[in-house]
C-alpha cells in the first residue's frame, strides 16, 4: 500500500469549477497527520526551500523517470524506513516501513496535476507507481484517508453479493405474476350475488340478523304462539267450510 502525503492548502476557484487555489503549503505535522499514530511518531518530513528541477533514483541503483521540476521538494526520514527512491541528495523520497510494509510518497507533487502536466512528470509518476506495486497488479485510488468518501449506491449493492440473490428472486417474481396476468388460465368464473333474490333469502337473511343480534332464545315463544294462531285460523276456516258445504247439501 502507498500512502501520499499531502502538501497543499487550496481553495476553490471562483471562476472555474472543479479548479483550486493554492494558498501556501501545509506544515509539516499537518502533512503527517494522517498517517497512522505508529509510523507518525518515527516520521520526519524535510522540506527543500523554492523550486529546483530534480532527478529521482532508485536506492543504489538507476534513475527513476526523467528529472522534474518541483516546488518545495519535500522528503522523509526516520528510523526503520527502508529508502526506495532518493533525490539527487540521497534523501528519501519515496520510503517503506520495515514492519508494516506501507510505502509513503513524500511529495505529491510527483504524482499530482502538479507534475502530469509535463511528459517528464508524467514517466516519473508512472516509475514511481511501478516502484510501489507488485507485478501484473491493478492500481486502485483510496482518496477516503484524506477525508473523501462517497455513499454506495443502493442499486449498486442490489447487484453484488449478498443482495443479488435477493433481486433474482424479485425479477423472478415480477416476470411470473406479470406472465400470469398476460395468460388467463382458463375463463374467468363469475361470482354470486351476495344477497340471494326471492322469499328463501329473506328467510335467511332475517334469520342471519336474528343470529347476528344473538336473539334466538327469545324467538321461541313468539313463534310458538304465531304458528298456534295460524293453526286456529286454519283449523277454523276449515271447520266453517265443511258445514257450510253439509248444510247446502241438506238444503238441497
Amino acid at each position: 500500500m502507498l500512502i501520499v502525503l499531502p502538501k497543499w492548502t487550496s481553495s476553490p476557484n471562483p471562476h472555474r469549477s472543479g479548479w483550486v487555489n493554492t494558498m501556501g503549503t501545509l506544515p509539516l505535522d499537518a502533512a503527517l497527520a494522517s498517517l497512522p499514530e505508529g509510523l507518525r511518531v518515527k516520521t520526519k518530513l524535510v522540506e527543500r526551500n523554492g523550486a529546483s528541477r530534480v532527478s529521482f533514483r532508485r536506492w543504489r541503483g538507476p534513475v527513476v523517470g526523467s528529472s522534474v521540476e518541483v516546488d518545495n521538494l519535500r522528503t522523509l526520514e526516520g528510523a526503520g524506513w527502508i529508502p526506495f527512491v532518493v533525490d539527487e541528495q540521497g534523501r528519501s523520497v519515496l520510503a517503506m516501513d520495515r514492519e508494516t510494509l506501507i510505502m509513503i510518497l513524500a511529495d505529491p507533487d510527483l504524482l499530482n496535476t502538479q507534475g502530469l502536466k509535463r511528459i517528464e512528470g508524467a514517466r516519473t509518476a508512472v516509475g514511481l507507481v511501478n516502484m510501489a506495486r507488485s507485478a501484473n497488479t491493478p492500481v486502485v485510488f483510496d482518496l477516503t484517508l484524506h477525508g473523501f468518501q462517497r455513499t454506495r449506491n443502493p442499486l449498486r449493492l442490489m447487484l453484488e453479493p449478498p443482495l443479488l440473490g435477493m433481486t433474482l428472486v424479485l425479477v423472478a417474481l415480477a416476470v411470473f405474476g406479470g406472465f400470469q396476468a398476460a395468460v388467463r388460465f382458463g375463463p374467468s368464473q363469475g361470482t354470486a350475488r351476495v344477497i340471494a333474490l326471492g322469499k328463501r333469502g329473506l328467510a335467511e337473511n332475517t334469520a342471519a340478523l336474528v343470529r347476528l343480534a344473538r336473539r334466538e332464545h327469545h324467538m321461541a315463544t313468539p313463534y310458538a304462539v304465531i304458528v298456534r294462531n295460524d293453526f286456529f285460523a286454519l283449523f277454523c276456516a276449515v271447520l266453517i267450510t265443511m258445514v257450510r258445504t253439509v248444510f247446502l247439501r241438506a238444503m238441497t
